[in-house]
Parts: structure tokens; sequence; C-alpha cells
């Protein structure tokens, strides 16, 4: 009896479920390579350059532009009062008197000294105090013309070269501390004020652009005028704020573009 009623219940009774393996939701993995090219812009090559770095072929082309027709006319107040005399391929242009090589060779200066700027910029970022608004750099522009004016004013006034000297160094400082005021920002305008009256040594003697009729010092056999290492130094902060006003317009505009 007891045999049946097992069988009956075992026969009523449900099968027993089959129990299915829970499926646990995972999200599909990435290919690394495929997420580095869609950040990359799509293509499998180097990331594109940023508008900044982009910007520095037209920012090469502006600042050569610049002094190429800039730097003659301020080199002029100079050469109005006779503190250079040109010699083989002197130009005169009106009352500016020039050489010919002497656009772009500052052409060549105002390119060099401006994308060292640049390239400074992004590797060893400066607390400066040029930073190429339009502001400053029209107050650059104007103390340098200033700056130049009174160094030749004094020449034709006579006063003793050496007593210039002092004067010019001293107002250099000011100008430095009112325009810049960064320690890298010095270093890169002495270097600017030692190198470049060097680099005219082999225009002088080599080619025989100019010469200077009341030089106060000999190097390498040519007569230099000491202070104009001073109108060097004041360029400096002036081209700072240019490079960085040019590459800051010119990467918007880039940025702008489609």
């Amino acid at each position: 009896m007891r045999a049946k009623l097992a069988v009956l219940v075992a026969a009523g009774s449900p099968p027993p479920r089959r129990l299915r393996p829970s499926r646990r939701h995972t999200s599909p993995r990435r290919d690394p390579k495929l997420t580095r090219s869609l950040r990359d812009g799509g293509g499998g090559g180097p990331p594109a350059p940023t508008p900044r770095r982009a910007a520095w072929p037209a920012v090469s082309a502006g600042l050569f532009g610049a002094g190429f027709v800039l730097g003659p006319l301020l080199d002029g107040i100079h050469s109005r009062v006779g503190l250079q005399v040109y010699g083989n391929g002197a130009l005169a242009v009106g009352p500016l008197r020039t050489h010919i090589l002497v656009p772009p060779l500052l052409g060549a200066f105002y390119l060099t000294v401006g994308l060292l700027h640049l390239l400074l910029d992004e590797k060893a970022p400066q607390n400066s105090k040029a930073t190429g608004t339009p502001q400053k750099t029209a107050t650059s522009l104007i103390v340098l013309a200033l700056f130049i004016e009174l160094s030749a004013e004094m020449y034709r006034a006579g006063v003793p070269s050496n007593v210039e000297s002092y004067v010019l160094f001293a107002a250099a400082e000011f100008v430095w501390l009112f325009l810049d005021g960064s320690w890298l920002g010095f270093a890169v305008a002495s270097l600017v004020g030692t190198a470049c009256p060097l680099a005219e040594i082999p225009l002088i003697k080599s080619l025989g652009c100019w010469s200077y009729p009341n030089a106060d010092i000999q190097l390498l056999g040519e007569g230099l005028v000491s202070w104009t290492a001073t109108c060097y130094f004041v360029y400096t902060p002036f081209l700072a704020n240019l490079a960085r006003w040019l590459r800051t317009r010119l990467a918007r505009a880039d940025g702008d573009q489609p």
C-alpha cells in the first residue's frame, strides 16, 4: 500500500526545474587603439597640432614682415644723427638713411628673438608682464622708440660716451622692470644685448655695410659703440609682446576657421 502511494505522489508532482546560470551584464571592452584613434581625430597618425603651434608659420611671417618694415624706421633714428654711416649698398628713402641689407637683417632679428620667446613659453613658462595684449604691445613699442630717441639726442648733444652709457644702462634696467619683470626675460634681454653688437662685426669687417665714426670700444679690430647694447636690450620686451600678440591673434583666427 505504501509503495502504491509513493508511486502516485511521484507521478503527480511536477518535474523539477532546471536552474539556468545567471547572466551577468558586462559592458563590451573598448579597443584602446580605437579609443586613441578617435581621440586624435579619427586618424592613425600623430595628434593634430594645437592651434597655437599651428599658427607658428603665420607668426613667423608676421615677425619677419614687422622687422622688415618697422625695423629700418626705428634704426633710422640713429642714422639721422650720424651714429652709423652706411657704406656699400646705402639707401636713401626721403629722410630715412639705411642699407639694402638692413630690412632683411632686422626681419631675421625680429623673427629669431620672437620665436625664442614663444619656444621658452612652452618649455619654461614665466611670470612676465609682457603678455602680448594690444595695449602692452603698443606701450612697449612707444617705450622702445622713446629710448632710441633719447640715445640719439644724447649722442647729437655731445654727451660723453661713458656718461651716456651709464644713463642708458640704468634706464634699460627700469624699462625691463616696467615692461617685463621676469628673470628669464632679463636673461634673454642680456643675451640679445650682448650677441647682437658682436653679430655686427662681420657685417662691418667683411661687407663694409656700415661703420661707427665715434666708436668708443674696439672688438676684434672693429669699432663699436658700447651703449648700443642697451637698445637691443630694450628691444627684447617689445619683441616678446609682439610675438605673443601675433600668436594669440593668429591662433584665434585659425581656430575660428571650419
